[in-house]
């Protein structure tokens, strides 16, 4: 009788054991398949995250296109153009007008001293143009519409601007951009710069200052003056 009972013992624990031993089984089954979901989660976020650089990219790919888009446009006067004469308020205290400078190679300067470029270029302009050529029959015309506060600037501001920075250039009031804005590109930048030859006709125009090449051309212009026109 008791050998009996304890084979059915000894069955009853051979199933227990069977029981906790598939229960294991399971639960790590579960344990990797939450680990391969985890896995295919944190795959999906990666291809995501590419594709959102993907985008910031063209939008820098989009800026550069509307620079050189800017570079393209013109404004109202462009090269070839006879430039129309103006006149506005001079640092000397008085009007003056582009005819007062005709027969000199010119460069016009639209600029703002709230931009720090117009300020760094304020000085090549003076050492590396105007204090080259001026003796040869060069002069720069810088038209100033914006004080450091964003407004036309007085007589007084244009005289200590011309002062402080050591200036022997001629500095003008434009206004609104009244005159800066005619040769200016269609969206408008600054600083932004126009060489007229002895005649008055725009030969270049740029945005921003380059010091090598307006020197070539300013020397070419004083060593092979163009004809007058008729």
């Amino acid at each position: 009788m008791r050998t009996r009972w304890q084979l059915i013992l000894f069955v009853m624990l051979i199933a227990t054991a069977m029981l906790v031993a598939c229960g294991t089984v399971s639960s790590d089954d579960d344990d990797d398949d939450d680990d391969e979901a985890d896995d295919d989660v944190a795959d999906d976020d990666d291809v995501d995250d590419d594709d959102d650089t993907g985008d910031d990219d063209v939008d820098d790919d989009d800026i550069d296109d509307d620079d050189i888009d800017d570079d393209d446009d013109d404004g109202e006067y462009d090269v070839g153009d006879v430039f129309p004469d103006f006149t506005l308020m001079s640092h000397t205290g008085e009007t003056q007008s582009l005819s007062d400078f005709a027969g000199q190679v010119l460069v016009l300067d639209t600029m703002a001293t709230w931009c720090p470029t117009c300020r760094s270029d304020t000085l090549l302009l003076q050492s590396e143009l105007w204090d080259v050529y001026h003796d040869q029959g060069f002069e720069v015309l810088q038209l100033m519409a914006e004080n450091s506060v964003r407004q036309t600037p007085d007589l007084e501001f244009i005289q200590n601007w011309r002062d402080t920075n050591n200036l022997e250039y001629v500095v003008m009031i434009d206004p609104n951009w009244g005159v800066g804005a005619r040769f200016n590109n269609s969206k408008f930048s600054i600083p932004f710069y126009a060489i007229l030859d002895q005649n008055g006709v725009c030969v270049h125009k740029q945005k921003g200052l380059n010091t090598t090449y307006f020197s070539y051309v300013i020397n070419d212009l004083l060593t092979n003056p163009p004809d007058p026109l008729d």
